[in-house]
This record gives C-alpha cells, structure tokens and sequence, in this order.
C-alpha cells in the first residue's frame, strides 16, 4: 500500500525472505525511514448480528492458551527488531470480544497449560513458560516458553459494542513494545 507520506506493508518479511510464518502483520515506514512494526491478534467469541444491513456470525475461537501465548511471542519479536538498524518502534494490538481475557471473574487461567493471564491490570515479563507435562498436541508448533525483555501491563480499552445474540463487547490491548537496551 502506499500512503503520500509513508511505504505501508502487509504481511513483511522483517525475519528473513523465506522464512515460513515470520512475516510481521503490518509494517510502516516514512519518509525519514523511521518504521513501526505492528503484530495483530483478532480473537472472536460466539456473536451473531446484523449491523446496516449485513449479517455477522462469530465463532468461538477457544484454545485461550495458545492465543495468550501466540501474543506474548508477537511482543517478542517485535522486541528482537528494536535493536536492529532503521529506528523502530513497535506495537502488539489483542482485539476481541471474548470477556474471559480481560475479566478477572471470569474462569482463572491459573489451571490451563498456559498460566499467564490478560487480566486488567496484569504485568508480564521475563520468561514465561507452558506448565511442565503439557500435551504435544496443546503445544503445536509453539515453543515451550517465550521471554520478554521489557514490562506489559494489560490494560484494557473499549473498542465497540454490538447488539445481537452472544458476546458484543469488543475490547483491545495495544502495547507499545520496548526494548531492553
């Protein structure tokens, strides 16, 4: 895509050409050549509507470790680029409408494979790390652990709220992601 002032890429090889699944979501540079590297998670709950016109059917994505996860190592990432060349900053977005990440009522994460939770208010940093035993088939292709250099708190903001049947309370994480150095 092309913006007058800034080079916007989707999907950028900033791990390497070739590199399966390493692509970073979204990629800005501008003119100065400063960039903003940001990672997207979109995790949807059960949710029918119809909204000016047009039907809507969410489904429940579930499986809430491997998305917390998935997350955490989207930070990490962006966190390898912030010592790289260009001047970087970076930004990990977590949009959904699943009230399980940010409410602390809900069913606690402390017994899934993934202890780490989203709570509000919620700090993570340092190594963090599946609960020992954990399934192969829970793991994936996932690592056993991911490490974070810098400090995030889960802060949760509103995003929109939709009329229907299931969950139409949409909120966001966005963290700006620092580097250590």
């Amino acid at each position: 895509m092309q913006h007058q002032d800034l080079k916007i890429r989707l999907e950028y090889p900033a791990f390497g050409i070739g590199r399966q699944n390493d692509a970073l979501d979204i990629w800005v540079e501008d003119a100065s050549g400063s960039v903003s590297a940001i990672e997207v998670k979109y995790i949807t709950h059960d949710l029918a509507a119809l909204r000016n016109g047009e039907s809507f059917r969410l489904v429940d994505q579930a499986a809430t470790s491997q998305k917390r996860f998935d997350y955490l190592k989207d930070i990490n990432r962006i966190e390898s680029l912030l010592t790289g060349n260009p001047p970087l900053v970076g930004y990990a977005l977590f949009l959904t409408n699943n009230p399980g990440y940010w409410n602390s009522n809900a069913r606690s994460a402390k017994g899934d494979a993934f202890p780490h939770t989203f709570r509000e208010g919620e700090t993570l940093s340092g190594l963090l790390a599946w609960k020992p035993n954990t399934k192969k088939n829970t793991l994936g292709n996932r690592a056993e652990s991911v490490t974070l250099t810098g400090r995030y708190t889960m802060n949760w903001r509103p995003y929109s709220t939709v009329q229907g049947t299931g969950y139409g309370e949409f909120r966001y994480v966005l963290v700006a992601v620092q580097s250590s150095h």
